[in-house]
């Protein structure tokens, strides 16, 4: 209660006119009770392109929720690259995938544990071998998503992508509604990168545990990339280019993913709560899929089962957790708070999609918010304020909404049980 009022007190002090402005958008409220920490940045809100969603909760007596969102400088005319963030829907459409085949067979065939090898073809030389005898832990679709959900990894996201192919991926999200989303690329760190390569997708094929094989998928490729958003999305001034050349004129990255901030925001209330969506916007998984999901988007590195990872290889404990904690290697881990997230990081775009669950209070909210910090305007030289910037506002934002979910009263309180796994 004691925090409450001061919030009230705070509010009331401010000029009538800034009082006015924020009555009907409590997010803007927040930020402006919070000024001397958000200065530099609501100062310059659309140079560091900063875009925030965030989404109430409120519980009645059976547990039911109904969310309200209120937004913060959302457009998605101006773009967000959206890095890793795209992993969330790839995941969510390959676990949907499976469930779709088998629900065409008499027998279920494929589960996410089943036996993965993705081959090699002439366009894409990139593959990974799941029908090795003495391979304890096979690639399979729960490892990719994992590796995903844990670290951003890569080339789980690649084997993924290959499993879907582009014109799976695009028309998926458009018979769901989410028509502000183009994945068309796989991320860093593949060879496999020319537009030809990422049109077209590998074999995959899936074992039993005989090392039969039970379903083969062969070489897709895609006969009509889907439309850009905007037909030109300069970012940056200049831009070092895959030559290591530089050259003076801004990178377009029309041709590249996209994802609104919105949709993002939407795809992750789909995981979390995809009761409170419409039926169109959910994903066909079960149950069992969902607590998958669930657990390995709370997790840290170090909590994964079928691949852990510690502080020894550069995955601390608060190494995929940007609001709250800053991605802060030394941070201070609330045993009482989980983040359930999805996050990106490229090209001095910072971006986290999060539902943060405080056990003990009974809280619970969704997050998504990006900042890009690039002050030489230069892209692909690796000089990006993350550490200095781009963090330091996700790590503020976090705890600042946090505070005020810590001071907002509720009739009924959350009972988040299914959460709790650790």
């Amino acid at each position: 209660m004691r925090i409450r009022l001061i919030y009230i007190f705070i509010f009331f002090s401010l000029p009538y006119e800034l009082q006015s402005q924020t009555k009907e958008n409590i997010l803007e409220k927040i930020l402006l009770l919070q000024y001397d920490k958000f200065k530099p940045y609501l100062d310059n809100k659309d140079s560091y392109n900063i875009q925030i969603l965030y989404t109430q909760i409120q519980r009645d007596k059976n547990n039911k929720p109904s969310l309200k969102t209120f937004t913060y400088n959302v457009d998605s005319r101006n773009y967000i690259y959206p890095a890793s963030t795209v992993k969330l829907p790839v995941i969510l459409m390959s676990l949907e995938k499976i469930n779709q085949i088998n629900d065409s067979k008499e027998d279920m065939v494929l589960n996410k544990y089943t036996r993965m090898s993705t081959l090699a073809s002439s366009i894409c030389p990139e593959g990974a071998i799941g029908n090795i005898p003495q391979d304890t832990n096979p690639p399979c679709i729960a490892q990719y998503a994992e590796r995903m959900l844990l670290v951003s990894d890569n080339p789980s996201f690649a084997r993924l992508y290959e499993f879907l192919g582009q014109r799976y991926i695009y028309e998926t999200l458009q018979t769901k509604g989410y028509d502000s989303i183009r994945i068309v690329r796989r991320l860093g760190g593949s060879v496999c990168y020319t537009d030809q390569q990422n049109i077209c997708t590998n074999p995959v094929l899936f074992y039993n545990n005989q090392l039969q094989m039970i379903y083969r998928q062969e070489e897709i490729c895609n006969d009509s990339l889907p439309t850009p958003i905007f037909p030109k999305i300069p970012v940056g001034k200049a831009h070092i280019d895959g030559f290591g050349r530089f050259q003076n004129f801004p990178l377009d990255f029309a041709s590249n993913n996209f994802l609104a901030l919105s949709q993002l925001h939407k795809i992750t209330i789909a995981t979390i709560l995809p009761e409170t969506l419409e039926k169109k916007l959910r994903f066909n998984l079960t149950t069992e899929d969902y607590t998958f999901l669930w657990r390995l988007m709370g997790a840290y590195p170090y909590e994964g089962i079928k691949t852990a990872y510690s502080t020894q290889t550069g995955h601390f404990d608060a190494y995929k957790k940007y609001l709250y904690y800053g991605q802060d290697p030394n941070a201070q881990i609330n045993p009482n708070i989980r983040i359930f997230n999805i996050v990106g990081l490229a090209y001095g775009f910072a971006i986290d999609s999060a539902y943060i669950v405080d056990f003990d209070n009974n809280i619970e909210f969704f997050l998504t918010a990006a900042i890009h910090t690039n002050r030489d305007g230069i892209l692909n030289d690796n000089l990006y304020e993350y550490a200095t910037e781009g963090m330091p506002f996700l790590k503020i934002l976090g705890q600042t909404i946090y505070r005020y979910e810590l001071a907002r009263e509720k009739k009924y309180k959350s009972n988040l049980s299914k959460f709790k796994f650790f």
